[in-house]
Parts: C-alpha cells; structure tokens; sequence
C-alpha cells in the first residue's frame, strides 16, 4: 500500500513540473525512460536520495536526466546507470528499470 501511495504521489508532481530541470519549490525530477521505436513515458523523482520504484515495464535503452539533479537507475537485469544533469545516457543491455534514486547536484 505504502508503494501505491508513492507512486500516485510521484505521478501527480511529475505532473505538476516542467519538461527537464528539477523544480525547486518541490524538488522534483522529471526523467524520460525511452525504449525502442519512440517508446517511452516519464516518471517524477523526488530528489532526496530515497529509493523509488519504476512501475512501467518497456524495455529501456535510454534515460534523460533532469538538470540539477544526479540519479540512478537500477534494472531488473542488474544494470545501474548514472545519469548527472540532462544527459541521455544509455542503458546496456536494454532492459525494465526496477527502481531509481535522485538527488541534488
């Protein structure tokens, strides 16, 4: 429950940023997880270095950072990607992210 309850809470302030840099009055990340053939979603992070879990289930190949913040991702192959600022940084091999943490820069 206490999950479900994050990630309503997590969707509802992706909602409420802007496109790419974090949102200083929420501290909110907003990254874009993006598979194959334009595939893709966004998922807000809180940036206070707390782990989050990924809910949707598309294979990743790429992840847009948010500008001030620095996070990471964690996939159910056992990939960790890093992704500082507003990068895009791939992931390899392609796979589903399990869950994520962000702080500030």
């Amino acid at each position: 429950m206490k999950t479900s309850v994050i990630a309503a809470t997590l969707t509802t302030l992706a909602g409420l940023v802007s496109a790419t840099p974090v949102d200083k009055r929420s501290a909110v990340a907003t990254i874009r997880f993006e598979g194959a053939a334009d595939a893709g979603f966004t998922q807000g992070f809180l940036v206070d270095d707390q782990i989050y879990g990924i809910f949707d289930k598309l294979s990743i190949s790429h992840i847009k950072g948010a500008e001030g913040a620095v996070c990471t991702f964690h996939g159910v192959d056992g990939s960790t990607t890093v992704v500082s600022g507003s990068q895009t940084v791939d992931v390899g091999p392609p796979q589903t992210q399990i869950w994520g943490t962000c702080k500030s820069l």
